[in-house]
């Protein structure tokens, strides 16, 4: 038996490819995130390990919303610190929102990671956490220190004259030293400025103390017993936390890229099925004569089914394999895109990236030989189901069963699927919404070959006034086999559909951000901080001094205590009449601060709507590999359906078509496969993401209808090309040699 079927694999090698290379993207996305999220929890465990090797528990504030404002950690506690038992060091830490200014005047590294801290000489003059690797550590508030790789990136060296922002403030500094450090921050991209104790306690503590105590345990004393010693003799609204704790993020976004990637994979995958099954369902009708002869001679139903499906486990096999290797390369490229320790950082290149997973491997003949194997049952149990007396049957095989309980199937599951998602939009349920497209997807899969024959019907008048004979013919092609035809635009149908619906999703929420944002700009102007950034509190007051103000309010941010008000959230200035240009600039000179923004009323509506950009352009980026996937499911369809074909050809060259229109023939075909994919999913995706949009309290749903257009004409096109192939071949069918051959 599985001699047999390697035999017949290697008959029939050609037809494979398309339907293993579908497996092998599938394969390769899943693998790909699985061992980037594997390299990128190793580095952050790597990055964790290094972070500050002196510190055994942390004590800082807790949140508490009892008190007006936390204990302060000040010298009186540090001393009681340092009298408890099995506590080495007490290091009294300042850290504050700082940010280097580069030479372009734009921030340097990751905003979110970037810290001032306070440098704490010991009596040889060197801070033990931040070793010296040029020059000598700050001394008064007009000089710091950086870590080697800002200073490195920025193109700073001991001696220049910078610029960064303290607490949203911008003020000009000396680097007098750069130093090294084992700190997560670096190896998430962010940067260290250091600064001389008084200066790091008055700006970066502001008057309230030290932003932590960090202590070290001595010989033979476990973190977990410092942190319990320490938090018996602390006040209320203070805690003391494990260093394991206290680097604790609660999970990070290498875990949440790499759960995205394998739902991407799913849909690739989900459309690679449908290639598969058509691939073998074709076969298995191409090859109907020889599983007959196979009957004749003694095989029995149950050895044709397995022996059908062991070329689907060797197709599989294969596919799993090179798919694995495909996915190391997109492992790599992943930590290229989105490393969690950048090149240059303390901890880049600490891990080695993984190339060999156990888990990645097992996933990858899981996932690429059970999905080949599922996918061929059905057809594996039709070719089980030929008679040996097909052995002797000539001509065209016999009509297939009626579409009559599918279609019956499908227009209860589509209905069903439509209930739910209009019931979704009332409750406002995502996850309602997100099984109703889910049945709503099967509910179209069922009823795809009715709307096969629906569409062809609806399209053959106007195709025969456009290309004739050749236009009648590609439609009745289209309509000769419903099922392959469904089959093969279901692939395309998938991904369209979930384009579509984030298309319509994003587009509505960004037209709306944007209109929100224009309707509440009530001022000419707005200054405020970047992200991860805060805004001075004499911003205001610098603005109202400039020529051209007509008025200044402040918005103001959240409140650090009872007692103590936050830095603003933002500065709206109303400029003269006539101004509002010249007073843009005027306060970008004035602020000289790369941390905050000046933004008019167009500007801010922009800015609303920007963020949203990104996160379409990801989804066009991984769900395109469906929709090529889909693709090349036209392409092997109409492949395959042109070596069935050959008889066929051969008569239509004999009785006058020539090269060219039989050419056209196929393309048409292809076309109209195409768009009756995209059609069913270009409409179900823009309903889908039409529910979800509907179901949010306040939103308002916009169609992007161009980009819509768009998807219809880049499947047409997708149509068109996928023919070429398939439609050189018909072309060049000999004419003598085809109209005597029997159907291959």
């Amino acid at each position: 038996m599985f001699r047999t079927a390697l035999r017949s694999l290697r008959a029939h090698a050609l037809r494979f490819v398309l339907s293993g290379f579908a497996v092998v993207l599938g394969v390769a996305f899943v693998c790909g995130a699985l061992l980037y999220g594997e390299s990128a929890r190793a580095d952050s465990a790597q990055a964790g390990a290094d972070s500050q090797p002196d510190v055994s528990a942390v004590v800082s504030a807790g949140w508490t919303s009892e008190t007006e404002e936390a204990p302060k950690l000040d010298a009186g506690l540090r001393r009681k610190l340092e009298r408890l038992p099995g506590v080495a060091r007490v290091r009294g830490v300042v850290e504050g929102l700082t940010f280097v200014v580069g030479r372009d005047g734009e921030l340097v590294g990751s905003l979110a990671d970037s810290a001032g801290v306070n440098y704490q000489p010991g009596d040889d003059g060197s801070d033990p956490r931040y070793a010296l690797t040029s020059g000598r550590g700050p001394r008064d508030g007009g000089e710091v220190a950086l870590d080697r790789r800002t200073a490195e990136r920025a193109g700073y060296r001991a001696g220049d004259r910078i610029r960064v922002v303290v607490r949203g403030e911008t003020r000009r500094v000396r680097v007098v030293g750069t130093f090294h450090a084992r700190d997560s921050r670096l190896s998430s991209g962010g940067s260290l400025t250091a600064f001389d104790p008084a200066t790091a306690l008055r700006d970066l503590g502001q008057g309230h103390g030290y932003t932590q105590f960090a202590l070290t345990a001595a010989s033979g004393v476990s973190d977990e017993e410092v942190a319990e010693r320490a938090a018996k003799v602390l006040p209320d609204g203070l805690e003391a936390l494990t260093r394991d704790q206290a680097l604790d993020s609660g999970g990070g976004d290498e875990d949440k890229l790499t759960n995205i990637l394998v739902c991407f994979a799913a849909v690739v995958l989900l459309v690679a099925a449908f290639l598969v099954a058509n691939t073998f369902t074709m076969l298995a009708a191409a090859c109907a004569r020889e599983h007959a002869l196979l009957r004749v001679v003694g095989a029995t139903r149950r050895y044709v089914q397995r022996m059908v499906l062991i070329q689907a486990l060797l197709v599989g096999t294969v596919a799993s394999l090179v798919g694995y290797g495909l996915g190391i390369g997109l492992g790599a490229a992943l930590e290229a895109l989105f490393p969690v320790s950048p090149e240059g950082s303390a901890q880049a290149g600490g891990v080695a990236a993984h190339v060999f997973s156990p888990t990645a491997l097992s996933a990858a003949l899981a996932v690429g030989v059970g999905l080949t194997a599922l996918a061929a049952w059905l057809p594996a149990r039709r070719a089980a189901r030929v008679s040996p007396m097909a052995a002797m049957r000539t001509g065209e095989p016999p009509a297939p069963a009626t579409l009559r309980r599918r279609t019956l199937a499908g227009f209860a599951v589509t209905l069903t699927g439509a209930l739910c998602a209009a019931g979704s939009v009332d409750s406002g349920d995502m996850e309602l919404a997100t099984g109703a497209g889910a049945v709503l997807l099967l509910g179209l899969v069922l009823l795809a070959p009715w709307c096969a024959v629906v569409l062809a019907g609806l399209l053959r008048a106007p195709l025969r006034r456009l290309a004739g004979v050749r236009g009648t013919l590609a439609v009745e092609n289209a309509r000769r086999n419903p099922r392959r035809t469904a089959a093969t635009a279901s692939a395309l149908m998938t991904g369209l559909m979930l384009i579509s619906a984030a298309t319509v999703g994003v587009s509505s929420l960004s037209h709306m951000e944007e209109r929100d944002a224009a309707r509440q700009a009530t001022s000419d102007l707005r200054v405020s901080a970047v992200d991860f950034a805060e805004m001075g509190k004499d911003t205001a007051h610098r603005v109202e001094r400039l020529p051209d103000v007509a008025s200044v309010r402040v918005e103001p941010g959240p409140r650090v205590s009872k007692t103590e008000a936050g830095p603003p959230l933002a500065v709206l200035v109303d400029a003269e009449p006539g101004r509002t240009a010249a007073l843009h600039q005027r306060i970008t000179q004035e602020l000289d601060n790369p941390a905050l923004v000046v933004q008019d009323r167009a500007e801010l509506a922009e800015a609303a709507a920007r963020p949203y950009e990104p996160f379409l352009n990801m989804a066009y980026a991984l769900l395109s590999a469906s929709v090529v996937v889909g693709a090349l499911g036209v392409v092997n369809t109409m492949a395959m359906s042109v070596r069935e074909r050959v008889r066929e050809f051969g008569l239509l060259r004999a009785i006058g078509l020539d090269r060219r229109a039989t050419a056209s023939v196929v393309r048409l075909e292809a076309v109209l496969v195409s768009l009756l994919g995209a059609v069913l999913g270009v409409t179900s995706g823009a309903a889908l993401g039409a529910v979800a949009v509907l179901g949010q309290e306040g939103a308002e749903l916009s169609f992007p209808w161009v980009r819509l257009g768009l998807f219809l004409c880049v499947a047409a096109a997708l149509g068109v090309l996928a023919a070429v192939f398939p439609a050189r071949q018909a072309s060049r069918v000999p004419v003598l040699s085809a109209v005597g051959a029997d159907a291959a």
